[in-house]
């Protein structure tokens, strides 16, 4: 569920946060940003069937947002070493950051507790679009997310 306290209102700047990916590696948000921007994706973890579906959902999209010059991350109620383990076992490779919420703290910062969504944010971390994922079947498709930061140019 979205909470309503959610700072997920497009055109506003993305809540900064640090997160550690699979490596033990302290990343932050301006960090992901790529020139086109970045498909900041929430799912519960590697445990949920629907969640891992979405990995590799994003894993086959992946080379379409690299060539539109848009980055994913993936941010996972997982401990590190658990991300790890699965991206060492996901064939063919996942190949872009994913970053361990363990205690959600990332997830409540941007409203979404018990929730899934597909964050469209711009290459200055600015909310293009927001695409909530409450049944777990609700890929928006990379059209939609290119387009949402491709208008602006």
């Amino acid at each position: 569920m979205i909470s309503n306290r959610s700072q997920l209102e497009i055109g506003r700047q993305a809540p900064r946060f640090s997160a550690t990916n699979d490596e033990k590696v302290c990343v932050h948000l301006p960090d992901l940003l790529q020139e086109h921007g970045l498909l900041l994706t929430f799912i519960h973890g590697t445990w949920c069937s629907h969640c891992v579906q979405t990995l590799y959902r994003l894993r086959r999209a992946a080379p379409i947002f690299t060539q539109a010059g848009i980055g994913i991350a993936v941010v996972a109620i997982d401990p590190p070493a658990v991300l790890r383990i699965f991206r060492q076992s996901a064939s063919p490779a996942i190949t872009f950051p994913l970053l361990a919420d363990e205690d959600e703290n990332v997830h409540r910062t941007y409203g979404l507790v018990h929730a899934s969504a597909y964050i469209a944010l711009d290459q200055s971390g600015i909310t293009r679009a927001v695409f909530p994922d409450p049944d777990h079947h609700s890929y928006p498709g990379h059209l939609p997310i290119i387009q949402a930061l491709r208008k602006l140019e």
